[in-house]
C-alpha cells in the first residue's frame, strides 16, 4: 500500500511543479531548487532505519513510526492546500512530506526484510 501511495505522489509533484510555476510565479530556477531539497531526506535513509530499529515508540518498533510518517505526510500536503502563500513555506512543506514519503519507505523495507 506504501508503494502505491509513493506512485500516487509521482503524480502530485507533477501538480506541485504546476503549482509552483502558474500559482507562485516561481522560475524554472527556483522551482528546480525546491524540488532538489526535496531530495535532501533521501539521503539518510540509513539514519531512519537507525533509529526506528533502536528507539521504539509507544511500544512498536516500526508500526509506530509507519503512522506518525503517514500522519506527517497528510499534515505537509493539507498545508499546502490550505496556507502556502510563499515559495519559502512551499519548499518546507514539500521538504516535509519528502522526510514522511522517505521515512515510511524505509520502515516498510524494513518490515519487508523482516
Amino acid at each position: 500500500m506504501v508503494y502505491f501511495f509513493q506512485g500516487v505522489l509521482g503524480l502530485a509533484r507533477l501538480a506541485v511543479s504546476f503549482y509552483l510555476k502558474d500559482d507562485l510565479h516561481l522560475d524554472p530556477a527556483e522551482t528546480a531548487v525546491i524540488m532538489g531539497l526535496s531530495s535532501l531526506p533521501w539521503l539518510v535513509k540509513p539514519l531512519y532505519g537507525f533509529i526506528s530499529d533502536s528507539v521504539p515508540l509507544f511500544g512498536y518498533r516500526r508500526r509506530s513510526y509507519l503512522v506518525l510518517s503517514g500522519l506527517l505526510g497528510a499534515f505537509s500536503w493539507s498545508l499546502m492546500a490550505g496556507f502556502v502563500d510563499s515559495k519559502y513555506s512551499a519548499a518546507s512543506c514539500i521538504l516535509l512530506g519528502s522526510f514522511s514519503v522517505a521515512f515510511s519507505d524505509v520502515v516498510v523495507e524494513s518490515m519487508v526484510v523482516e
